[in-house]
Parts: structure tokens; C-alpha cells; sequence
């Protein structure tokens, strides 16, 4: 809480039998009667950034998005957080501006940063925390693992991060960010690269990403990051036209049921299933309640 005075006291002119902030109370003391006003916190609304690919191979970058997006996404679950959503960040991959500028063109006010590099099946990740007015470095760590525990390691960082801005995460969001998430790496390699063409938001980035999805589900059909990033994918082509709507929406449908089956905390499935209804039946009104989700 923080606690501001409507008036700064000129305590000098302030007189025994009339005053206005300080009151001499006989005998007992004294006794500050000043009006003060309550103002609210601001929660912390971080953003964040692409991360730069130390490698410097295009073939690559899909592990910096990958790391990313989960950090979004985990982010995104902490009640106390106002993350910026993935797609306001997006054109801001490679760009010049300075952190503060950032910040004010995103409204955001703490800033996520990092870069990551791959050698072998070891991976490397580097973040940082800064805050946006006044700049200032808050937090720093690097991470390494491998591909395999890397949405354990996501779940870490967010956690971190939430530590550096003191916020106060439920029991649920504890166990949450801290469970052990192993992953068969040639499954999750392929549903990164699906997320990756996906994340351009173009015909053949779809259907190449679909192609990504179901190498991931033929590999391990009980992962359920993909399937939810496959109802993101069918929606999209009924949308714009690149799918007929009738054979669209229903496969939106049974994808996004299959991945809150297997993860009813994954956002982008309750997402895809509110908004394929509406787009399915014409109204908006049985789909508010998912549509309330972030989609991250």
C-alpha cells in the first residue's frame, strides 16, 4: 500500500491551537491528523521480448521463439501479472529501439530479455529482468538443460521472475511453475518448429506447422501442448478461407478437447474453443466465458 499526503506539511506554520497536521494532545503525546489518500499498486505488466539466437543460424531461431512463447505463456498463468500478450511483441524481433521505448509503445512497465544457445542437446538460457522507468536492472540468470527439460526450466524462470517483481503466487501457481515436465526431445523439437511457423500467421506458415504437429503427435500422441497448438491452426485457415469452415471448426473442436483433456490449464485451447463456436454458430455469447482467457 502506498500511503500519499494531500498536502506536503509546512510544519513550521503549524499552530498549537489550530492545526493542521500535527495535534498536541494533553498529557499523551502528540497526534498526526494530515488527510492522507490510499493508492493502489500498479501490478507489473512485463513484456516479453524474442529472444536473440547466439548461434546465428536461421535454422535455429525456432528455439529462441520456443523460449519465449513458454515464458509468455507461464507468465500469463500468474493471476498478479499483466503480461503483455505474444502477438503485440512480435514485430519487435531485430528491432533498434531502446528499452524504454519499447516499454512505452507496449505499456508495459518491467521488460524480459535473454538470448539462448544451443550446442548439441544442451541448450543455455539467458534472461534478464530490467525495469522500464527509470531503467534499472533488476535480475539476471542464466539457465542450462536440455531440450528435454525445457518446459520444466520455463516453469523455473517464470517463477523467478515473479520472485524479482515480488509478486505473490497461490500454492497452485507454485506447484504449477515447479513440476517436473520431462519431454521426449524429438517430439518437442518438432512441435517448436510447428510453433514457429505458425507464429507468422501466413497460409504456408499454417499448413507447414501442421505438417510439425502431427510429426510431434505421431511421435507421442499424448502431447498435449500440440494438439492445442492445432486447434490455434484450423480456425485460422476456416477464417480466412484457406479451409472450408464445415471441415474447419469441427477439427478446431475435437483438438482443442483432446489438449484440456490432457492440460486443462493450456490457455490457447479454451481460446480456440470459444472463438471456433462463435465463428461455427454466429454469436459470441456461449463463447465469452473462454474467450476470456489471454490467448499466450
Amino acid at each position: 500500500m502506498i500511503i500519499r499526503f494531500n498536502e506536503i506539511p509546512d510544519l513550521g506554520l503549524d499552530g498549537a491551537r489550530s492545526p493542521r497536521y500535527i495535534e498536541t494532545l494533553p498529557r499523551r503525546g502528540y497526534r498526526f491528523i494530515a488527510p492522507v489518500e490510499q493508492m493502489s499498486i500498479i501490478p507489473p505488466r512485463p513484456a516479453v521480448l524474442p529472444f536473440d539466437n547466439l548461434n546465428r543460424d536461421p535454422e535455429q531461431d525456432f528455439f529462441g521463439d520456443a523460449v519465449a512463447n513458454a515464458l509468455t505463456t507461464e507468465l500469463g498463468n500468474v493471476s498478479t501479472l499483466r503480461v503483455i500478450c505474444r502477438q503485440s511483441v512480435l514485430h519487435l524481433k531485430g528491432t533498434r529501439k531502446t528499452l524504454p521505448e519499447i516499454a512505452c509503445d507496449l505499456r508495459a512497465n518491467v521488460v524480459v530479455e535473454g538470448s539462448v544457445l544451443v550446442t548439441g542437446d544442451g541448450i543455455r538460457i539467458t534472461s534478464q529482468l530490467v525495469q522500464a522507468m527509470p531503467e534499472q536492472h533488476l535480475w539476471a540468470k542464466a539457465y542450462v538443460c536440455q531440450v528435454s527439460d525445457l518446459l520444466t526450466v520455463g516453469g523455473q524462470v517464470a517463477r523467478d521472475i515473479a520472485d524479482a517483481v515480488r509478486v505473490t503466487l497461490t500454492s497452485a501457481e507454485v506447484g504449477r511453475l515447479s513440476r517436473q515436465r520431462p519431454v521426449d526431445p524429438e517430439t518437442h523439437v518438432a512441435y517448436l518448429k510447428a510453433r514457429h511457423h505458425l507464429g507468422q500467421y501466413s497460409r504456408e506458415g499454417f499448413h507447414k506447422g501442421l505438417e510439425y504437429v502431427h510429426m510431434a503427435l505421431e511421435k507421442d500422441p499424448t502431447h498435449a501442448p500440440a494438439h492445442a497448438h492445432m486447434t490455434l491452426c484450423y480456425p485460422l485457415l476456416g477464417f480466412w478461407g484457406h479451409l472450408p469452415g464445415p471441415e474447419a471448426y469441427p477439427r478446431a473442436k475435437k483438438a482443442a478437447l483432446k489438449a484440456t483433456a490432457l492440460d486443462d490449464a493450456l490457455s490457447v485451447a479454451h481460446w480456440v474453443l470459444g472463438w471456433s463456436g462463435g465463428c461455427r454458430i454466429g454469436t459470441w455469447q456461449g463463447a465469452r466465458q473462454r474467450l476470456s482467457a489471454p490467448l499466450t
